[in-house]
């Protein structure tokens, strides 16, 4: 962690193996290794918190654990247990971050004894790196976490049609939403969706009435939303489209 300093302008890694996050979904006691976030993030008093999420870092001692093999099997999945468990934590991380994040993908930096992969997922499954020794080269390694700093929100998974609301509109949004606050901590957002003359309209939203728990899939919200520009309350779907669905797209 100390080492990594020098090469995340910006970020901070932050050792939240035995802080776990009091607001995860449906009461999860989730408690990643080493979590990435921006430096405006503090962390004195909550040091997991999977809605500000940057990068998921998950460390593992015994190559026993690797949830991944690069040959000699079909496919890439390794099936002792032990690996299956692995992929389930992995998964489950990923699932938490999409749950409370508004993301088109996000990023895992797993390291297993001396071997470490990268791993991208979005909604439509993971693509995962081949392991190289970062003892023997460190380069891949030390590219890839300065490439991750110095890139944009949207470069790094966010979806750059939602953004954290300013003060004024949160205060508008716990007035004009307070029926449908949230029980946890949630952030308040602004979506900013195309209107029918193609006209940017933009809506502040606090809480989905129901938030699908899963990585892939169509994992549809349902959002009560106030557009401040005209005063009023609407009702605002935030899915992922299923191309083969052809009347969905016509909607």
């Amino acid at each position: 962690i100390e080492c990594a300093k020098g090469i995340i302008p910006g970020f901070k890694i932050i050792n939240t193996a035995e802080h776990s996050d009091i607001n995860s979904t449906n009461g999860y006691k989730l408690k990643p290794d080493p979590t990435m976030y921006a430096d405006t993030v503090d962390t004195v008093e909550k040091r997991t918190q999977f809605d500000k999420v940057e990068l998921n870092i998950e460390f593992k001692r015994d190559p026993l654990h690797d949830p991944f093999v690069d040959s000699g099997v079909p496919g890439f999945e390794a099936q002792s247990q032990n690996s299956r468990d692995t992929r389930s934590q992995l998964t489950h991380y990923t699932t938490e971050i999409f749950s409370r994040q508004h993301r088109l993908f996000t990023f895992t930096l797993f390291i297993c004894h001396e071997q470490a992969r990268f791993i991208r997922w979005d909604r439509a499954g993971a693509i995962v790196s081949a392991a190289f020794n970062f003892h023997q080269d460190p380069r891949p390694l030390v590219e890839f976490l300065w490439r991750f700093s110095h890139s944009t929100p949207s470069e790094r998974g966010h979806d750059p049609n939602v953004c954290a609301a300013t003060d004024e509109e949160a205060n508008i949004a716990r007035e004009k939403l307070k029926e449908w606050a949230p029980k946890k901590e949630t952030p308040i957002v602004v979506f900013t969706v195309p209107g029918t003359d193609g006209a940017k309209r933009e809506f502040v939203a606090w809480k989905s009435m129901k938030s699908p728990y899963s990585t892939i899939g169509r994992c549809t919200r349902a959002y009560p939303v106030y557009e401040i520009a005209t005063s009023r309350h609407c009702f605002l779907k935030d899915g992922w489209r299923a191309h083969e669905l052809d009347p969905d797209l016509r909607l």
